[in-house]
């Protein structure tokens, strides 16, 4: 007898009726695996959406605001976007 002939006459090592319902089982949880996922990313993907235009607005607000304030020059210590300009009147 080979092993082939030994494996097909010995019959499985445990029951198989529950088979199609854990495969099934396995099949719904990873789709709902997938389901969550997508949501996460679209989720995800709206943030950055929300973040970036956030950030362009502001960027466009204080663009405009720097170019509708007077300067005193190129190399002026109170140049509107320069650090030293947050700090007020106490600046040289």
């Amino acid at each position: 007898m080979t092993d082939w002939d030994q494996l097909l006459a010995s019959g499985p090592d445990r029951s198989l009726d529950q088979l199609e319902h854990d495969v099934r089982r396995a099949i719904d949880a990873s789709r709902a695996d997938d389901r969550r996922s997508a949501l996460l990313m679209s989720t995800q993907a709206g943030l950055v959406a929300v973040t970036l235009c956030g950030s362009l607005a502001w960027g466009g607000l204080a663009a405009s605001r720097a170019s509708a304030a007077p300067t005193l020059g190129v190399f002026s210590p109170r140049m509107t976007l320069a650090p030293s300009s947050s700090l007020g009147d106490s600046a040289p």
